[in-house]
């Protein structure tokens, strides 16, 4: 309610479309009696019937394009509640602790032995190489990955439900490549959940890496893994608002160069803090040639969607 009673005046339209989800259709299901109670059944009926649907689909691996596949793709149900704060000992370079975040790397990577202007061509990033070699020179010297695991906002005791995050280079199903979005530190100083974006930035995470040096060299990043990520930059709204008034949702938008190319970096892996989901933003009119494999790529507006996880929501609000 916090969020639907100041937008009534802006999205009439769609209160009263979910009006009409709640409260008419349900209502007309009934026999005209005792109506709120009728209806909490029917809406209890519906969700007894989804969480039916989606148990069924968690077996029947052969449906791809199911509910729970969809859900798959954010939610990584299979792993449960693993704790990965207590990392195995024997996979000492797969399991990252940063804060109240543990970053579990997948124990083999897609593309093995590769030079990395092969990684750029085949990833489509022209500006890997100049990325990469600017965060070498800048540092001192001191896999895609798949899972994130944090601990609860309110209870740093209780273990979280992990979550997938997706570097996938092109391929059949995914045209132009499936990425997905992150939070990273950018001041040591502030300390997630309990800063919230204050230090940290939204990414879209594009490729995990680890180098490899030729035999005989001393490699100084043997125990670090890299990433390439391209900028979100989070869009000032009226009256020195951060969030979008409608929604009450952060809008993002690519940061991109001078030249108009999308702006990428690299940066270390343990800088990772949790996964985000982002919404894609439209205009006015939707174009019907989008889906759900190109829009990410193609569209430069999106929101940060703080609704599809409890303790994300406290965090950003």
């Amino acid at each position: 309610m916090q969020s639907v009673a100041p937008s009534i005046k802006h999205i009439a339209d769609t209160t009263e479309h979910a009006h009409i989800k709640v409260v008419k259709d349900p209502a007309s299901a009934t026999n005209n009696h005792n109506y709120e109670s009728q209806i909490c059944q029917y809406l209890d009926h519906l969700e007894n019937q989804r969480e039916m649907l989606l148990a069924y689909c968690n077996t029947q691996e052969d449906i791809v394009d199911s509910p729970a596949a969809v859900l798959d793709e954010i939610w990584t149900a299979q792993w449960g509640r693993t704790n990965f704060f207590n990392p195995n000992p024997t996979l000492p370079f797969l399991t990252f602790i940063a804060g109240l975040t543990v970053i579990h790397l997948n124990s083999s990577p897609s593309l093995h032995h590769i030079p990395i202007y092969c990684v750029a061509q085949i990833f489509n990033h022209p500006d890997l190489c100049g990325a990469l070699g600017d965060y070498l020179n800048h540092e001192d010297v001191h896999l895609p990955f798949k899972d994130l695991h944090q601990k609860s906002y309110h209870d740093p005791s209780s273990v979280l439900t992990t979550f997938s995050v997706h570097t996938h280079p092109p391929n059949n199903k995914w045209k132009y490549g499936h990425y997905d979005a992150a939070i990273l530190n950018v001041d040591q100083e502030a300390e997630w959940p309990l800063s919230g974006l204050q230090g940290h930035a939204v990414i879209h995470v594009h490729l995990i890496m680890h180098s490899i040096s030729p035999r005989g060299t001393v490699n100084p990043f043997t125990n670090c893994f890299l990433m390439y990520a391209q900028w979100f930059n989070i869009v000032p709204q009226a009256n020195g608002s951060v969030v979008e008034h409608t929604t009450g949702l952060h809008l993002l938008k690519r940061a991109t160069c001078t030249s108009g190319s999308v702006l990428g970096e690299v940066f270390p892996l343990d800088q990772v803090r949790s996964y985000a989901h982002i919404v894609p933003h439209f205009d006015h009119i939707a174009d019907n040639w989008f889906t759900t494999s190109n829009s990410i790529h193609f569209l430069q507006s999106f929101f940060l969607n703080k609704y599809f996880n409890k303790d994300f929501f406290y965090t950003i609000s």
